[in-house]
């Protein structure tokens, strides 16, 4: 009975090695054709290239640039539409301006209930303007 076991998972162990050598080979030759294929489109976009010339790299050149004109006026005209005033004082009388400690005063409601639920100060964030100027503490190089 130990025998016949032992043959059996022989047998099963050398028939799923087969498989495996079977399937690698299959596996490498896939990636040898593939190669080839790339190479081959490789070389037939060289010479479409190569007959254009200088042509097709003008043409592909004020392509390029049109599109970036394009996409550069859409960006600014995003940009400037995220800049809504939001009523923050910028320039030399800003809160947090040069570095300096920012408050908020009196009015300002559940400053406490903000601060415990998301760790800082909310309110007084949002009044800080973000194009303020803070020294450079940074060592210089």
């Amino acid at each position: 009975m130990a025998v016949a076991r032992k043959i059996k998972t022989l047998l099963t162990v050398n028939i799923l090695v087969f498989v495996g050598i079977i399937l690698f080979s299959v596996y490498c030759r896939i990636q040898d054709r593939s190669e080839e294929i790339i190479q081959m489109g490789r070389m037939s976009d060289q010479r479409l290239r190569a007959r254009n010339g200088k042509v097709s790299n003008l043409v592909d050149r004020q392509s390029i640039l049109q599109r970036l004109e394009r996409l550069e006026d859409v960006v600014y005209n995003q940009l400037n539409g995220l800049a809504k005033p939001m009523g923050l004082v910028e320039g030399p009388g800003g809160l947090g301006q040069g570095g300096a400690a920012a408050t908020l005063g009196e009015d300002s409601l559940d400053v406490e209930g903000k601060y415990e639920e998301y760790g800082y100060n909310a309110q007084l964030s949002d009044r800080i303007s973000l194009d303020r100027n803070i020294p450079d503490y940074r060592p210089k190089k």
